[in-house]
């Protein structure tokens, strides 16, 4: 009923008796494609009426897109029947990730600037590993760090190996890391962790979707790290330089309700600069489109069914994208 009233508010209820009908049948259609179920009724028709306010939200936006005024388009995904602050609170960390100490001097990358191809990304070097999941628990600071472990593992060794996240999740959330497990945390806690005593295989320490407690196996230890660097804050020029000499980079971004829907393109939003950041991803690349709007590339831990595979494009030189350029870290096997 209140998904009828919603839409009766934006057209003729006699309309809108239609859509709701044509809405019901795509409802079923989206619970069956994601293996969704709920415990109430009540549950079900407010998954129900934010869907269907996500849906109004999503076609709004790619008429504009089909107009030629946004670059990139937005589509339901599994996180449709969420608000944004039911999906905030299950998907994305409560910390500012921001680094969470002073930084020295040597602790900051210096760049080395020179000619950079027009189009760089890692995945077409094939160092890479599957898209990941990090589920209904906020361990993105848990995936950024493993992704760059995983990357300057098999730039190094030639081995492409999947890195344990739940190693991190379970190992840095108490004394002396205090991370806070699925609620966030600050993705260079997970490599001081590598750094001290390194980090066993995916297949050996599998994820788990929640806090649980440490059982790092020293003897199964599959990767280590020497160091880490910072890129000199909103400083893209050198976070680029960064990502051709030394690897995919841990980066942070303040992911909007837009995000949270995006289907493919460039994304560009002008809300999400808030000198602040709420999740963690791994760049791996950058380029120029055919119109010359210059994007970076980012993997992200959503599965593949999210963006474009995964991955997302967010405009590039464009005043530090969604604070993308605030916390960027490189790391060195």
């Amino acid at each position: 009923m209140k998904v009828l009233i919603v839409i009766c508010a934006l057209l003729s209820c006699a309309a809108a008796a239609s859509i709701s009908e044509q809405l019901q049948a795509e409802w079923a259609a989206y619970k069956q494609n994601f293996g969704k179920a709920y415990t109430t009724q009540a549950e079900e028709q407010q998954r129900m009426l934010n869907y269907a306010q996500n849906k109004l939200k999503v076609q709004a936006h790619n008429k504009r897109y089909a107009a030629g005024k946004e670059r990139y388009e937005l589509g339901m995904n599994q996180f449709s029947d969420l608000s944004y602050e039911e999906f905030s609170l299950r998907m994305l960390q409560s910390n500012d990730g921001n680094d969470a100490a002073a930084r020295s001097v040597d602790e900051i990358y210096t760049p080395v600037y020179k000619d950079n191809p027009r189009n760089f990304d890692y995945r077409q070097q094939g160092i890479e590993t599957p898209v990941k999941n990090q589920l209904s628990c906020g361990s993105c600071y848990c995936f950024s760090a493993v992704g760059a472990v995983e990357a300057a593992h098999q730039l190094k060794t030639g081995e492409r190996i999947s890195l344990s996240e739940q190693n991190l999740l379970d190992c840095t959330s108490a004394p002396p890391y205090d991370n806070l497990g699925c609620r966030g945390g600050w993705k260079e806690y997970g490599l001081d962790f590598v750094i001290a005593r390194g980090i066993n295989t995916e297949a050996a320490y599998p994820y788990e979707n929640e806090l649980k407690p440490c059982r790092f196996n020293p003897h199964a230890v599959a990767a280590n790290l020497t160091s880490y660097k910072f890129i000199q804050r909103h400083n893209e020029a050198a976070m680029l330089q960064a990502l051709v000499d030394e690897g995919p980079l841990l980066v942070s971004v303040w992911v909007t309700d837009l995000f949270q829907s995006y289907r493919n393109g460039i994304f560009f939003d002008s809300t999400c600069n808030l000198g602040k950041t709420n999740h963690a991803v791994l760049l791996v690349g950058y380029g120029t489109d055919p119109n010359g709007v210059a994007f970076w590339v980012i993997k992200n831990s959503w599965g593949y069914f999210w963006g474009e595979q995964g991955y997302i494009r967010m405009a590039r030189n464009q005043n530090s994208m969604c604070e993308i350029a605030r916390t960027a870290i490189t790391v060195k096997i």
